[in-house]
């Protein structure tokens, strides 16, 4: 399938037609198409006159006939209907695709969920746009593009390290750029000072290392060596008490997640549904077996007892945290028994 890069080349030809066929699992470059029509068919990004964004599932398809075969209002030649969601017209598309081809003032943008398109094989039928996904050089250099954006080009070498951490989810990596470019520019760390910048991608690594290897002990019940790497993190990595039960709160939800059989741990919906990817999702799938449901559930209320402790009242939080990780570790007595 053609992707992004070829959307907005065959729309700057003059012989791109008026009816594109999208296959996305994100709004990402959905977003970024309706503002390329908009530019090039009402000269004002901003306008949403003669603009219709709709849901196949919101509306009957009476409804979409009517927004689509309507002519244009005044002070334009052509209007832009953009419908999501078309995998749930079912029966209704051929009808619904007959109906549109009278609509000539209408550009239209049907967008329908990338596992309908290739479970349907739709593929063989019209010619779809990929949005889930890019060629690796179209990826890099999307995301090289996002970076000088955002006030920042960065070296080749810190850009693939840096995208080898993310998962292929745009909306994610967008933001995750705007995110360290910020810091990169008010920490005044130059492109061209790669220490600097592999410090920044591995410290989070290094750090999610030890607290991987502290979920690993906790889980298989290694309470002195759950202590050890406990006291490590807060005294060597001055890791807060708070940030450590939020991991902690993420790392038992994905437990509980992966007790569902029919999580796919290869699916790219693994990020899209649930959050999870990379190390996160490998760690929890390795694990999940050791714990059944009943001890996921207690262990996950033992610890946000901890973390209404650390922010509600004058506990320590060495002893908050010193008792957490015994309850979690031995499996014995409640999180408040060790605390009375």
């Amino acid at each position: 399938m053609k992707t992004f890069p070829d959307f907005k080349r065959d729309l700057s030809s003059s012989k791109s037609g008026n009816l594109f066929f999208i296959s996305a699992s994100e709004g990402y470059f959905i977003s970024k198409a309706i503002r390329l029509l908009k530019e090039k068919l009402l000269n004002d990004v901003s306008s949403n006159d003669n603009f219709y964004h709709l849901y196949a599932d919101s509306l009957d398809l009476s409804q979409l006939l009517d927004i689509t075969s309507n002519s244009a209002s005044l002070f334009s030649s052509t209007k832009i209907v953009v419908v999501r969601r078309c995998e749930l017209l079912k029966k209704k598309l051929d009808t619904f695709l007959d109906e549109i081809k009278k609509a000539e003032d209408t550009f239209l943008l049907l967008c329908f969920d990338s596992e309908f398109v290739i479970e349907k094989k739709l593929t063989a039928r019209f010619n779809f746009y990929d949005f889930s996904s890019l060629q690796p050089n179209e990826y890099f250099d999307w995301a090289k593009n996002e970076f000088k954006e955002n006030g920042y080009e960065p070296n080749d070498e810190f850009l693939n390290k840096y995208l080898s951490i993310l998962p292929q989810h745009f909306d994610l990596v967008s933001n995750e750029i705007k995110k360290i470019c910020t810091y990169l520019i008010k920490s005044n760390i130059t492109p061209e000072n790669n220490s600097q910048l592999n410090d920044l991608i591995f410290r989070e690594g290094s750090l999610g290392i030890n607290i991987n290897e502290l979920f690993k002990e906790v889980v298989k019940k290694n309470n002195y060596s759950a202590h050890k790497i406990l006291n490590d993190l807060i005294e060597k990595e001055s890791m807060s008490e708070i940030f450590i039960v939020s991991l902690l709160i993420s790392f038992y939800s994905d437990l509980l997640i992966f007790k569902n059989k029919d999580v796919n741990v290869q699916s790219r919906d693994l990020y899209t549904r649930y959050q999870i990817w990379g190390e996160r999702a490998k760690i929890a799938n390795s694990l999940v077996n050791d714990m059944s449901v009943e001890l996921v559930l207690s262990s996950l209320n033992n610890i946000q007892k901890a973390d209404y402790l650390l922010k509600f009242t004058q506990i320590s939080p060495g002893l908050i945290m010193v008792s957490l990780i015994e309850s979690l570790a031995t499996g014995s007595g409640t999180f408040f028994d060790k605390l009375s």
